[in-house]
Protein backbone atom coordinates (compact mmCIF):
# COMPACT_ATOMS: atom_id res chain seq x y z
CA UNK A 1 0.00 0.00 0.00
CA UNK A 2 2.65 2.19 1.01
CA UNK A 3 3.85 1.84 -3.22
CA UNK A 4 0.37 3.46 -4.02
CA UNK A 5 0.83 6.51 -1.91
CA UNK A 6 4.19 7.03 -3.24
CA UNK A 7 3.31 7.13 -7.35
CA UNK A 8 0.32 9.18 -6.08
CA UNK A 9 2.84 11.70 -4.75
CA UNK A 10 5.04 11.55 -7.39
CA UNK A 11 2.93 11.54 -10.15
CA UNK A 12 1.96 15.31 -10.54
CA UNK A 13 5.72 15.79 -9.98
CA UNK A 14 6.87 13.42 -13.11
CA UNK A 15 4.30 15.14 -14.84
CA UNK A 16 4.97 18.78 -14.11
CA UNK A 17 8.72 17.57 -14.96
CA UNK A 18 7.78 16.28 -18.73
CA UNK A 19 5.40 19.33 -19.54
CA UNK A 20 8.19 21.68 -18.28
CA UNK A 21 11.03 19.71 -20.53
CA UNK A 22 8.34 19.81 -23.32
CA UNK A 23 7.91 23.34 -23.06
CA UNK A 24 11.46 24.09 -22.72
CA UNK A 25 11.90 21.87 -26.27
CA UNK A 26 8.98 23.70 -28.24
CA UNK A 27 10.47 26.78 -27.03
CA UNK A 28 13.86 25.91 -28.20
CA UNK A 29 12.43 24.34 -32.00
CA UNK A 30 9.65 27.14 -31.99
CA UNK A 31 13.30 29.74 -31.99
CA UNK A 32 15.10 27.90 -34.21
CA UNK A 33 12.14 27.81 -36.91
CA UNK A 34 12.49 30.32 -39.20
CA UNK A 35 9.81 33.31 -39.26
CA UNK A 36 8.04 33.24 -42.57
CA UNK A 37 8.48 36.75 -44.34
CA UNK A 38 5.74 39.07 -43.99
CA UNK A 39 4.05 40.87 -46.20
CA UNK A 40 6.02 42.66 -49.24
CA UNK A 41 5.90 46.39 -48.10
CA UNK A 42 4.29 48.92 -50.19
CA UNK A 43 4.96 52.24 -51.71
CA UNK A 44 2.41 53.51 -48.98
CA UNK A 45 4.30 52.07 -46.23
CA UNK A 46 7.66 53.39 -47.02
CA UNK A 47 9.24 55.73 -44.38
CA UNK A 48 10.28 58.65 -47.71
CA UNK A 49 6.61 58.55 -48.66
CA UNK A 50 4.87 58.77 -45.72
CA UNK A 51 7.25 61.92 -44.78
CA UNK A 52 7.01 63.30 -47.88
CA UNK A 53 3.17 63.36 -47.66
CA UNK A 54 3.04 64.50 -43.97
CA UNK A 55 5.98 67.18 -44.50
CA UNK A 56 3.69 68.79 -48.07
CA UNK A 57 0.10 68.24 -45.89
CA UNK A 58 0.08 71.93 -45.81
CA UNK A 59 0.36 72.46 -49.10
CA UNK A 60 -2.39 70.09 -50.56
CA UNK A 61 -4.78 71.55 -47.84
CA UNK A 62 -3.95 74.86 -49.01
CA UNK A 63 -4.70 74.04 -52.63
CA UNK A 64 -8.12 72.58 -51.81
CA UNK A 65 -9.08 75.86 -49.11
CA UNK A 66 -8.20 78.02 -52.03
CA UNK A 67 -9.82 75.90 -54.66
CA UNK A 68 -13.25 76.42 -52.40
CA UNK A 69 -12.88 79.94 -51.96
CA UNK A 70 -12.86 80.43 -55.68
CA UNK A 71 -15.52 78.09 -56.06
CA UNK A 72 -18.08 80.18 -53.80
CA UNK A 73 -16.58 83.45 -55.38
CA UNK A 74 -14.52 84.58 -58.07
CA UNK A 75 -12.79 87.19 -56.73
CA UNK A 76 -9.30 88.07 -56.39
CA UNK A 77 -8.31 87.18 -53.06
CA UNK A 78 -9.23 83.72 -53.85
CA UNK A 79 -7.70 83.75 -57.53
CA UNK A 80 -3.79 84.98 -55.10
CA UNK A 81 -4.58 82.55 -52.94
CA UNK A 82 -4.97 79.50 -55.20
CA UNK A 83 -2.30 81.29 -57.32
CA UNK A 84 0.54 80.81 -54.47
CA UNK A 85 -1.08 77.46 -53.08
CA UNK A 86 -0.18 76.32 -56.21
CA UNK A 87 3.19 77.75 -57.11
CA UNK A 88 3.88 75.85 -53.50
CA UNK A 89 2.28 72.22 -54.53
CA UNK A 90 5.10 72.30 -57.46
CA UNK A 91 7.60 73.59 -55.64
CA UNK A 92 7.29 70.40 -53.19
CA UNK A 93 8.24 68.26 -55.66
CA UNK A 94 9.75 65.44 -56.24
CA UNK A 95 8.54 63.20 -54.43
CA UNK A 96 10.59 59.96 -53.00
CA UNK A 97 8.93 57.84 -55.58
CA UNK A 98 9.39 59.78 -58.58
CA UNK A 99 6.32 57.70 -60.08
CA UNK A 100 3.67 59.56 -57.73
CA UNK A 101 5.35 63.14 -59.06
CA UNK A 102 2.64 63.79 -61.87
CA UNK A 103 -0.52 62.45 -59.83
CA UNK A 104 -0.01 64.30 -56.47
CA UNK A 105 0.33 68.01 -59.16
CA UNK A 106 -2.12 66.69 -61.31
CA UNK A 107 -4.51 69.94 -62.38
CA UNK A 108 -2.02 72.30 -60.85
CA UNK A 109 -0.59 73.84 -63.99
CA UNK A 110 -4.71 73.90 -64.62
CA UNK A 111 -5.22 75.70 -61.25
CA UNK A 112 -2.20 78.00 -62.05
CA UNK A 113 -3.62 79.10 -65.57
CA UNK A 114 -7.02 79.49 -64.20
CA UNK A 115 -6.06 81.78 -61.33
CA UNK A 116 -4.01 83.98 -63.76
CA UNK A 117 -6.85 84.59 -65.84
CA UNK A 118 -8.99 84.97 -63.19
CA UNK A 119 -6.26 87.65 -61.97
CA UNK A 120 -6.65 89.34 -65.47
CA UNK A 121 -10.93 89.47 -65.14
CA UNK A 122 -11.57 86.67 -67.24
CA UNK A 123 -13.70 85.00 -64.92
CA UNK A 124 -15.08 82.84 -67.44
CA UNK A 125 -11.86 81.34 -68.74
CA UNK A 126 -11.07 81.12 -65.24
CA UNK A 127 -14.04 79.20 -64.46
CA UNK A 128 -13.15 76.20 -67.22
CA UNK A 129 -9.52 76.07 -66.51
CA UNK A 130 -10.13 75.43 -62.96
CA UNK A 131 -12.63 72.52 -64.37
CA UNK A 132 -10.39 71.08 -66.17
CA UNK A 133 -7.68 71.14 -63.40
CA UNK A 134 -10.25 69.42 -61.23
CA UNK A 135 -11.54 67.11 -63.33
CA UNK A 136 -7.57 65.90 -63.89
CA UNK A 137 -7.23 65.65 -60.16
CA UNK A 138 -9.71 63.52 -59.75
CA UNK A 139 -8.72 61.17 -62.57
CA UNK A 140 -5.46 61.44 -61.30
CA UNK A 141 -6.60 59.80 -57.63
CA UNK A 142 -7.40 56.56 -59.16
CA UNK A 143 -3.72 56.12 -60.29
CA UNK A 144 -2.40 57.57 -57.18
CA UNK A 145 -3.80 54.85 -55.29
CA UNK A 146 -2.70 52.06 -57.51
CA UNK A 147 1.11 53.12 -56.90
CA UNK A 148 0.93 53.31 -53.05
CA UNK A 149 -0.52 50.09 -53.26
CA UNK A 150 2.04 48.67 -55.51
CA UNK A 151 5.07 46.65 -54.06
CA UNK A 152 7.53 49.20 -52.79
CA UNK A 153 10.49 47.66 -54.81
CA UNK A 154 7.97 48.10 -58.53
CA UNK A 155 8.00 51.98 -58.03
CA UNK A 156 10.41 54.32 -58.93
Amino acid sequence: MRKLAFSRTALPGILLGVLLAGGVVVGVVAEAAPTPPGPPSIVGTNPAVQQWFKRHETERLAVNDALGRVHRQMEPGGCTALQQASDAMLAALPTPKHALDEHVVAGIEEFRTGAAQCLEGDTAGAAQSIAVGVEERANAEHELEEILEAPDESVD
